[in-house]
């Protein structure tokens, strides 16, 4: 509503998740500024029509200028000039800044293969044509292609970016255990697991989750941030009861604690020296990846309602 819309779509999503998790999602992330031969690539593969079609759109104004399609290049050229800036600071945009580059794309071809007919014949034709419409269509993604094989100054960088805690787990191992009807998938149960654990839990078992990775889920997200990241049992344990958490699920190794004389909950898990009321679902070595435990069912306070 008026005045928020100009806010844009995130104006309603909590601020502390604007700092702490929207920016390590690949659609935020400002993949495609140049830094490196392979960035460079990478906005040409994505932005390659786009900003031909600019181009197109320049030469259109200073052609049509009186005309009635005059209007026509100055809303394409407008479109461009928005979303361009917008697909170079967020990937997500870079959709919009295709489509209409494709239409600007689609106009030079037809121009040039008018000129082509008018000058060659058959069969040099043909081979003209396609090549046109090979270069014309797949040119810019193939040439950013084979910039981004050629540099490796930013490939590393965006792993690093689009990597999880969830690595080194064994999604079909976590699945078969939760889900085991003879076990823990005898009963729905409330799961505590990564953010981005989340969906396949909620399609492949039968239980429910704390956070998933969908910004308006604010609530969930930093709830599981803040239990994961608690240096105090006793406070770690009230927040679970508080959102009658049944299991606790960890991913990866993880970094070592800021401080090692007050670990987080996760950090302790991890490490083997779990608080007495979270058992471990099997003999498995935390450490090395996948780790589940039950939370012991005695708190007076789970399921009251949470912050």
């Amino acid at each position: 509503s008026y005045p928020s819309f100009f806010g844009g779509p995130m104006v309603d999503v909590d601020s502390e998740l604007k700092r702490t998790w929207l920016p390590f999602l690949t659609e935020f992330q400002p993949f495609l500024v140049p830094h490196s031969l392979s960035d460079l690539g990478r906005i040409l593969a994505y932005l390659g029509t786009a900003l031909l079609a600019c181009g197109v759109v320049a030469h259109g104004l200073r052609r049509d200028r009186g005309a009635r399609r005059f209007d026509v290049w100055i809303l394409l050229g407008c479109g461009l000039l928005a979303f361009i800036p917008l697909g170079i600071r967020w990937v997500r945009f870079v959709m919009y800044a295709e489509v209409l580059g494709v239409l600007g794309t689609m106009l030079l071809l037809t121009r040039v293969l008018m000129a082509l007919e008018a000058r060659y014949a058959p069969p040099r034709l043909a081979t003209l044509r396609a090549g046109a419409t090979t270069g014309l269509i797949a040119g810019p993604l193939l040439a950013g292609a084979l910039l981004m094989v050629a540099g490796d100054g930013g490939r590393a960088g965006l792993r690093e970016a689009g990597a999880t805690q969830i690595q080194g787990c064994s999604i079909e191992e976590l699945v078969s255990t939760l889900a085991d009807p003879s076990g823990l998938g005898d009963r729905p149960r409330t799961v505590l697991a990564h953010v981005d654990l989340g969906p396949v839990l909620l399609y492949r078992t039968p239980h429910s989750v704390i956070a998933t990775p969908y910004h308006r889920n604010s609530a969930g997200i930093l709830g599981a941030r803040r239990i994961f990241e608690e240096t105090t049992p006793d406070a770690a344990r009230q927040m679970m009861a508080v959102r009658a958490v049944d299991v606790v699920v960890t991913c990866g190794v993880g970094e070592p604690p800021a401080d090692p004389a007050q670990p987080p909950l996760v950090a302790r898990l991890r490490s083997g020296s779990a608080p007495e009321w979270l058992s471990p679902w099997d003999a498995r070595d935390p450490g090395g990846g996948l780790g589940i435990w039950q939370v012991a069912p005695d708190s007076p306070d789970r399921g009251a309602p949470g912050p």
